[in-house]
């Protein structure tokens, strides 16, 4: 699948390379079926105005605001030792229904059914 019409693998965000700053929020869902010209406008967030992040809209990767977090904060959970490999059911809180948050499993993300809601 070409890599402009892949499907959003996480949150159509671009991951910061390491030791870039990361801002607040999350890139808007990408819209499978949108067709772009491939632009590379920014590297990461930091390189973006005020509150923006730099985000992956398939091929055109731009300063954009963000989408905030949903509020709460994820139960910690220790990584689990497993030879198995670690799948996801969320990349973030946008994948997640109502007041639930995508949270780190011990293997991977999934939706938590913790009672986030104020």
């Amino acid at each position: 699948v070409p890599a402009c019409r892949r499907a959003r693998t996480r949150a159509a965000g671009l991951d910061p390379p390491t030791g870039a700053v990361s801002k607040r929020g999350f890139c808007p869902r990408l819209d499978p079926n949108l067709v772009t010209i491939c632009l590379v406008e920014c590297g990461s967030d930091s390189k973006c105005r005020g509150t923006e992040k730099c985000c992956n809209m398939g091929c055109h990767i731009h300063c954009t605001q963000p989408v905030p977090a949903k509020p709460g904060v994820c139960p910690k959970r220790r990584v689990l030792q497993t030879f198995a490999p670690c799948n996801s059911s969320c990349s973030d809180d946008t994948d997640c229904p109502r007041h639930e948050k995508c949270c780190f499993t011990g293997c991977g993300n999934g939706v938590s059914n913790h009672n986030f809601a104020a």
